[in-house]
């Protein structure tokens, strides 16, 4: 069971007790609303000071009230969040009238407290054949901890044997390491895992905190390209330290932060994360493990309000309510200290760089993560930024996070517990507390410990008396699997859809000029073009065709917005994007996401296109048919566009690769050129260009020119003659598009899983 926190409430020359439980929360003030202590004093505002109870401890905070709370003689910041020991002085008021004093000891069960609420299994079992586990006070085990649902798990009695079920829980059973996904049978050799809690049915329950945060045996990191960017190391973080890796430039901090976290898992070597090894139960530990790249991880066009909502939506266990969405924002927004209204709706990209460092921090905070990593937080920070963020981060350790910051700053020394210090290509010479650093190296200052490791033989020299010729493991380190979320496709599919449309919408004058492009084009066309049909005269046969100018230039303007639209929208976001799919973002919604706000774009620019053609050609045959292929055009171009994003690294390769990939669409159309060579004609088979041209052709006449589908694919696949325009029908065309759509599909999803995937060597 968890703790009961005792506290002393004195004024008006009484005082009384009050208790509060764990994992809640009372409001202190004049107000007599349910769920607040009522204290009727003048000088006290209606919604005064609010107490937090956790497993960590007490917490106190302001709620903005009139005439200030003050904790040991100092001011509490309205809405800052400070912690409240055994011997502080809480006064309410300036002149002490109102004291709230917390009692030594927190109060936890008697022994008289029901068997139903133990620990231990097998006792459990022996008085009932039924056992509920959760978070939840009515559960015969309760487990206090916010990786445990309410209702978490049942284990039945039957027919003499033992069973354990899934009661739906968000973070899952797990049963010898493996997550169960129906009612399975329980031995005494088993092991049980819930939450950081695991137990057996012959033992006691093991709370996993309990053990190192991190323990790495001999992790080492070998690049393909014959590089060892870490030597053998071994490190153990305690549970709860603020731990900074230092050292020169090269030296590997960021190598072994993101081996520890799996981002780019080590070559040998073994890693856990509180006793539970991270290849084998990477499922697991990647819901507690929180990580902050250098590149900030949030969508800078929505404010920090929407960020951290989507964000909630998204990673949050799918029945969280908006009401304990709000309320987790308002949490990790306080604790880190940019909870000011007038900044919860500012754009990101209007933010500082310390501002939009903690709303990346705050992103991986909403799910309450146990390890949070942070790679060079301080870097764009200026020094009085500097001090108030690492406060933030202290008092995160203090409530229960352990945070490993890479850092090569000096002054950051000051706020952490322990210092990694490790020479140039990734040899560790160092792990205590920060006291004992420059005793270690016998240097007077870090600006002097810096050189000495910059030296190769000196940073090897120093690794080498630091482990003393101790043995290292050959065991190789398995590879860190990913994507194995169970999440609701629907769910993720609607709000990351939703999430990208309000991030394309929140530019307007770039909307704008996405709307101006089919007018401008269209234009273009009816200024060039006099008119759409022409008339031949063959064998003494008049006979009327749409000119094949106009029909191309519809083709490769339908081409140009789906490929323009769609060419940033990955490479753009490739770092939210990865941390996103590392947490439990599945491949399909996020491609559907993109698909369906790229094709309600598209659909609208391709309409206006559309329609100043047929208001300049009123002889323009087969409008919705011409408006649907058009579309079908533009999905396809949208999928080029994804393609062509995902295979670069940044948006100016991007940009560059655009004209060299639109201009084969172009000239293998064969309208500009006759394409007479083989190479020719097997290359032009593989472009947007030749297909939607064959395809607005093909619609001039399609009522009388329409084939059964089968005949079309046998049409398509043994053409008798291939010529620039050739004699199949429609469907074939349509075959044709549908064809190189599958490929720069299985194009996107390849690059896509290559770009998220751990890079093992």
């Amino acid at each position: 069971m968890s703790s009961t926190y005792k506290f002393y409430l004195s004024y008006q020359g009484n005082s009384q007790s009050y208790r509060i439980a764990a994992n809640s929360m009372l409001i202190l003030g004049r107000s007599n609303e349910a769920g607040q202590l009522q204290i009727d004093y003048p000088s006290l505002s209606r919604k005064h000071l609010a107490l937090y109870a956790e497993e960590s401890g007490l917490f106190v905070e302001d709620l903005g009230s009139t005439n200030g709370s003050y904790l040991n003689g100092k001011k509490l910041d309205a809405g800052q969040r400070m912690p409240f020991q055994e011997g502080d002085s809480l006064s309410l008021t300036p002149d002490q009238a109102v004291i709230v004093q917390l009692s030594p000891v927190a109060e936890r069960p008697t022994s008289s407290s029901p068997p139903k609420k133990g620990k231990d299994i097998s006792s459990l079992l022996a008085s009932k054949k039924d056992v509920v586990i959760g978070r939840s006070s009515d559960c015969d085990l309760v487990l206090e901890d916010v990786m445990v649902s309410r209702r978490h798990a049942r284990i039945q009695q039957k027919d003499g044997k033992v069973w354990i079920e899934d009661l739906n829980s968000s973070n899952g059973v797990y049963l010898n390491g493996k997550k169960i996904s129906s009612k399975q049978q329980v031995t005494e050799k088993d092991k049980v895992r819930i939450g950081l809690f695991s137990f057996s049915l012959s033992g006691t329950l093991i709370d996993l905190k309990k053990e190192y945060a991190i323990s790495a045996t001999d992790i080492s990191k070998v690049f393909s390209n014959g590089h060892t960017g870490l030597h053998p190391t071994t490190i153990q973080f305690p549970y709860r330290e603020f731990i900074a890796l230092m050292g020169p430039s090269g030296c590997g901090k960021s190598t072994l932060l993101k081996a520890l976290n799996g981002d780019s898992p080590p070559t040998r070597g073994t890693i856990k994360l509180f006793d539970l090894d991270l290849h084998d139960h990477f499922e697991f530990v990647k819901h507690i493990i929180g990580y902050v790249p250098q590149e900030n991880i949030v969508h800078e066009e929505l404010t920090v309000q929407e960020s951290l909502f989507y964000a909630a939506k998204i990673r949050l266990p799918e029945d969280t309510s908006n009401q304990e969405i709000e309320h987790r924002i308002n949490e990790v927004l306080t604790s880190l200290k940019i909870d000011a209204p007038t900044l919860r709706k500012t754009k990101i990209e209007k933010l500082s760089g310390g501002q939009k460092k903690r709303v990346s921090i705050a992103v991986e905070l909403l799910t309450k993560p146990k390890i949070l990593f942070l790679d060079e937080p301080t870097s764009p920070l200026d020094p009085e930024t500097i001090e108030e963020f690492l406060s933030c981060i202290r008092q995160l350790c203090k409530e229960g996070t352990t945070v490993i910051m890479v850092t090569h700053k000096p002054e950051d020394l000051n706020y952490v517990d322990r210092v990694v210090f490790m020479g140039v290509n990734g040899h560790l010479s160092y792990d205590g507390p920060k006291e004992g650093l420059l005793k270690h190296y016998k240097k007077e200052n870090l600006i002097h410990l810096y050189a000495l490791l910059s030296s190769k033989e000196e940073a090897k020299s120093w690794y080498d008396r630091w482990y003393n010729g101790s043995q290292v493991s050959s065991t190789a380190f398995k590879k860190v699997d990913i994507q194995r979320s169970s999440a609701n496709l629907a769910h993720q599919t609607f709000w990351l859809t939703q999430r990208y449309f309000k991030i394309k919408v929140a530019n307007p004058k770039n909307l704008l000029l996405l709307f101006i492009q089919p007018v401008f084009i269209a234009i273009l066309i009816a200024l060039s073009f006099s008119e759409l049909i022409v008339t031949t005269e063959i064998a003494g046969q008049v006979i009327q065709q749409p000119k094949l100018g106009v029909l191309f230039l519809m083709a490769i303007a339908a081409i140009w917005f789906g490929v323009s639209n769609s060419a940033k929208e990955i490479v753009g976001e490739k770092d939210v994007a990865k941390r996103e799919f590392r947490v439990n973002v599945m491949l399909v919604p996020y491609l559907l996401s993109k698909q369906l706000v790229l094709f309600v774009l598209s659909a609208a620019q391709t309409f206006i296109f559309l329609i100043i053609l047929q208001l300049v050609y009123p002889d323009l045959e087969n409008f919705i048919l011409l408006y649907a292929l058009l579309l079908v055009l533009s999905i396809c171009a949208i999928q080029f566009g994804l393609m062509l994003s995902a295979l670069t690294e940044t948006t100016e390769e991007v940009m560059s690769l655009l004209p060299i990939a639109l201009m084969p669409q172009i000239i293998l159309s064969g309208i500009l050129q006759p394409i007479e060579s083989s190479i020719t004609q097997l290359l032009s088979y593989f472009t947007l260009g030749r297909w939607g041209t064959e395809l607005l052709a093909r619609a001039q006449d399609y009522d009388q020119d329409t084939t059964p589908f089968l005949d079309a694919i046998r049409d398509f696949l043994y053409p008798e003659d291939i010529q620039v325009l050739p004699t199949d029908s429609l469907e074939a065309n349509a075959l044709g598009l549908f064809l190189v759509f599958g490929i720069m599909l299985l194009i996107v999803i390849m690059a896509l899983f290559q770009r998220i995937s751990p890079k093992n060597s």
